[in-house]
């Protein structure tokens, strides 16, 4: 029997937590599940709500850990997680707010299976139709540029075997955590999932995209900057204009260009400011 143990890290996550949990149980998939719930800093009814969902992971033969830390941040519930994971051959690492397609853990076992040379996969990412405009010029660009079409791009859900999975140790807290783990790969060892999906959702309006991308960016500069060790460190997703013009409108152009553009700015200021207040904490 197949046996995957899914890492979901949740900090605040009552309003999308079941709406995961119920795909976990809807997955196409002859196997067993252990999914470890990691509620981390939360002051909402995270945890209970996962509670809730025990008996129905049981009733299905699967096993479901709920797992609650007060201390706040990714990169720790990812890490206590593994630790409930260790024995387990394939690992999914997926975030609250991410619905994959029924196929996934299925599609996820089959790419990972040994001999095949993949030691790290990521379903096709589909956005869900976001109500501000600007929001949909830029999902339009973005999930058409090629990093998120042609390569693996975590974007809140990874899946990798215990030999790719041993290629570090804990996970460091870093702002990029997906970029981290995807930068241990060469491009041959990972794997975008053209037959399975993930719809995750985008901010809403021009301020909470530049914030969020700003967020991607500082996260990437990061990696560079204090990880120069890893082989394999992705660029920011781009596109070219002719390609772009394909599934979009040059307002939409215009819109991830001035997003894009703002972010980078905002990510370097973000950045050295942060690191000036290091630099000063350590003297």
């Amino acid at each position: 029997m197949n046996l995957v143990g899914v890492a979901i890290p949740a900090h605040n996550e009552e309003a999308v937590l079941p709406i995961c949990l119920h795909s976990l149980l809807e997955q196409e998939f002859d196997g067993f599940l252990k999914v470890v719930v990691v509620a981390n800093g939360c002051e909402d009814q995270s945890a209970n709500i996962a509670r809730n969902f025990v008996g129905r992971f049981e009733a299905d033969g699967h096993e479901l850990l709920i797992v609650e830390t007060r201390k706040l941040g990714k990169a720790n519930a990812l890490n206590l997680a593994d630790r409930q994971l260790r024995k387990i051959e394939m690992r999914l690492y997926m975030d609250a707010d991410v619905t994959p397609s029924a196929n996934l853990v299925s599609e996820c076992v089959a790419a990972l299976q040994p001999g095949t040379g993949v030691y790290l996969c990521s379903p096709k990412k589909l956005i869900e139709s976001p109500v501000s405009w600007v929001s949909r010029s830029f999902a339009r660009i973005w999930q058409n540029s090629s990093v998120v079409k042609d390569d693996v791009l975590g974007a809140g859900i990874l899946a990798m075997n215990l030999c790719g999975r041993q290629r570090w140790g804990a996970l460091p807290d870093v702002i990029a955590d997906d970029g981290f783990m995807v930068s241990w790969f060469a491009p041959s060892e990972r794997a975008v999932l053209r037959n399975a999906t993930a719809t995750l959702s985008l901010p809403e309006g021009f301020v909470a995209m530049l914030n969020v991308c700003a967020r991607w960016d500082r996260g990437g500069i990061q990696l560079r900057r204090d990880f120069p060790f890893l082989p394999y460190t992705q660029r920011s997703a781009s596109f070219r204009l002719c390609d772009a013009l394909r599934h979009a409108s040059l307002l939409d152009v215009l819109v991830y260009v001035l997003v894009r553009a703002g972010s980078r700015v905002l990510a370097h200021q973000r950045y050295w400011k942060k690191r000036q207040k290091w630099e000063r904490a350590e003297r």
